[in-house]
C-alpha cells in the first residue's frame, strides 16, 4: 500500500490533522448557541466526524505507529479467544483475567474473526467515540431546551483533547466506557430505571475500575431523586460488591496468589494491598505529604478541567459523580495516569460531560447571554489549544521496507518482534515483545528508525544484531528480520 503515493499524501496531510482541524471547527464552536438552520445537518456532522476519528487511526496504522501495549496485546487475546478459546497471551505472559477483569471480551471474538486484523479494533473504537455523540446530543437538548445546544456540545466532544489522547493511544477496553455511559446517562434522564441497572451491569463488565463510576451514580442517583432511593442505594452496593469480587478474589485466583496486589500506578504504597494499607494506618500524615506534595499533579489537574472550565462544579449533587475517578488520577504518582493522558482519562470523561451540561444549565438560569458566550469561547478555544498528535512523520522508503520485511513472516511463524511491529503480527498464536526472546522463536523483527522507540533503546537493538548469531534475511533502510540458526 506504500507504493501508492496517493497513500503517502494522506499521510502527509493527517500529520497535520489538528491545525487542519481547527481551522473550521473554531468559527462552529464559537457560535453559542450554534444557528438552528445547522442543526438539520447534525448527522452530516455526526458522520463527517466519524470518518475523522477513523481515518486518524488509520494513518496511525499505516504508519506503524501503534504498539504492543495496547493494540498488539488486545488483537492477540481476541484472536486467540475466537480461535483456541484461550485468554492467556504470549505477550501477557499469563491469563488477561490476571491482570484486569474484563468478560465483555467475549463479545468481539466474532468481529476478530470475520476480521483479523488489529484494524478491527481501531474501527470499533472510532465507531464507539462516534456513538457517544447520540446520547450526548439528547442529554444537551434536554437539559439546555435547545438542539443547537446539542449540536454544540457535540461539536466541543468531538474537538476536545482528552477525548482524543484516549482515541490516540492504540485500542484500549476502557474506551468502549465512554459512549455507554452517556447511554445510561440517557437512559437516566428518561428516566428507565430498568434500562439504567442493565446498561449499568453491562458496563461493569468492562473493566474492574469501572465500580467506581458506578459507585458514583448510584449516590448521585439517591441524592437527586429520592423517589428512587432505593435503585441508587442498589447499584451502589452492586458496584462495591462487584468491585471487592474482581479485586480481591477472581484477579488473585487467575494469578494463583493469596496477596491482593496493588497497580503500579500507587507505587509509593508498596507491592500489595495489605502493605499499602500499613503504611496509611501507621503514617497517615506521611501519606498526606506524599499526595499532595506532588505540584506536577496539580497542573495536570488544572489542565484537565481547562477545557470545561467551573461547569462541572455548578451542579453541587453532579460532584458525586466524577469526583472518585478524577481522585483516583490525582493520587496516583505514575506520570501518565496522573496527568489523564492515553487512556487514564476514559473513566472520568463521560462523567465530566454530564456534569459540564448540567453545569451550562444552572449558568444559563443566572448569567445573561453574553456571559455564556465567553465561558464557552474560552472552553472551545481552550479544546483546540492541546489537541494532541496522532503520530509522527515518517519517509515513505521507510514505510515500502516495513511493509516488505513483514511479507516476509510465515503466517504460522513464532515471531518477536518490536513494539511498533506487534500488533501487525498479533493474529497468531506466538508472538512476543523484543527483546524477549524464548527458544521457540522463529523470526526476529525489528526496526532502528521508529521514530516511536528512544534512540538508546535502538542502539541496544543494533548491538545485538551485531553481536548475535542470527541469520539476517532482510536489511533495508534500518528495518532487519533474522531467522534463528536452529529453525
Amino acid at each position: 500500500m506504500m507504493e501508492n503515493d496517493f497513500v503517502f499524501s494522506f499521510l502527509k496531510w493527517a500529520s497535520q490533522w489538528n491545525v487542519l482541524l481547527a481551522i473550521p471547527l473554531l468559527p462552529l464552536l464559537l457560535m453559542w448557541p450554534i444557528g438552528n438552520k445547522l442543526v438539520r445537518y447534525r448527522w452530516i456532522f455526526l458522520s463527517l466526524g466519524g470518518s475523522v476519528f477513523f481515518l486518524l487511526k488509520l494513518a496511525q496504522h499505516l504508519l506503524f505507529q501503534n504498539q504492543a501495549f495496547d493494540l498488539g496485546l488486545f488483537t492477540n487475546l481476541i484472536w486467540q479467544l475466537s480461535h483456541t478459546g484461550s485468554l492467556t497471551s504470549s505477550i501477557l505472559g499469563l491469563h488477561y483475567f490476571g491482570t484486569h477483569f474484563s468478560p465483555y471480551i467475549y463479545l468481539l471474538t466474532t468481529g476478530i474473526w470475520l476480521w483479523p486484523s488489529p484494524l478491527f479494533l481501531t474501527t470499533l473504537q472510532s465507531l464507539a467515540l462516534t456513538a457517544a455523540m447520540i446520547p450526548l446530543y439528547r442529554i444537551a437538548q434536554r437539559h439546555l431546551c435547545s438542539p443547537a445546544a446539542g449540536i454544540a456540545f457535540c461539536l466541543l466532544f468531538f474537538a476536545h483533547p482528552y477525548v482524543h489522547q484516549v482515541h490516540q493511544f492504540d485500542f484500549h477496553s476502557i474506551s468502549l466506557f465512554i459512549p455507554l455511559m452517556l447511554f445510561i446517562f440517557d437512559a437516566f434522564d428518561e428516566n428507565k430505571p430498568k434500562t439504567v441497572m442493565v446498561l449499568c451491569l453491562l458496563a461493569m463488565t468492562i473493566k474492574e475500575d469501572v465500580s467506581l463510576a458506578m459507585f458514583g451514580l448510584g449516590i448521585f442517583w439517591a441524592l437527586s431523586r429520592p423517589n428512587q432511593k432505593k435503585w441508587g442505594i442498589t447499584l451502589a452496593g452492586l458496584s462495591v460488591s462487584w468491585a471487592c469480587m474482581t479485586i480481591f478474589l477472581i484477579i488473585p485466583g487467575f494469578l494463583n496468589t493469596d496477596s491482593v496486589q496493588l497497580p503500579r500506578l500507587f507505587s509509593y504504597l508498596g507491592a500489595d494491598f495489605s502493605e499499602g494499607f500499613n503504611k496509611i494506618t501507621e503514617n497517615p500524615f506521611r501519606f498526606l505529604h506524599i499526595v499532595l506534595s506532588r505540584p506536577e499533579n496539580y497542573w495536570s489537574l488544572f489542565l484537565y478541567f481547562l477545557s470545561f472550565g467551573f461547569l462541572p462544579f455548578l451542579k453541587r449533587k453532579a460532584i458525586v459523580l466524577w469526583i472518585f475517578p478524577v481522585l483516583l488520577c490525582f493520587l496516583s504518582d505514575h506520570p501518565v495516569f496522573s496527568a489523564f493522558k492515553a487512556q487514564y482519562s476514559a473513566l472520568s470523561l463521560p462523567l465530566l460531560f454530564y456534569s459540564a451540561v448540567q453545569g451550562l444549565a444552572v449558568f444559563m438560569n443566572h448569567a445573561a447571554q453574553k456571559y455564556i458566550r465567553y465561558v464557552w469561547a474560552g472552553m472551545c478555544s481552550c479544546s483546540l489549544l492541546f489537541l494532541p498528535a496522532y503520530f509522527k512523520p515518517d519517509t515513505k522508503q521507510h514505510l515500502k521496507s516495513i511493509s516488505t520485511a513483514l511479507r516476509l513472516i510465515p503466517q504460522n511463524a513464532s515471531v518477536s518482534a518490536q513494539t511498533t511491529l506487534v500488533p501487525r503480527l498479533a493474529c497468531r498464536n506466538d508472538i512476543w515483545m523484543f527483546p524477549h526472546l524464548p527458544p521457540n522463536a522463529s523470526h526476529i523483527i525489528l526496526d532502528l528508525h521508529s521514530p516511536l522507540i528512544p534512540a538508546q533503546e535502538l542502539h541496544s537493538y543494533a548491538n545485538f544484531i551485531l553481536t548475535n548469531k542470527n541469520k539476517i534475511i532482510f536489511n533495508d533502510n534500518g528495518v532487519v528480520v533474522l531467522t534463528r540458526p536452529f529453525h
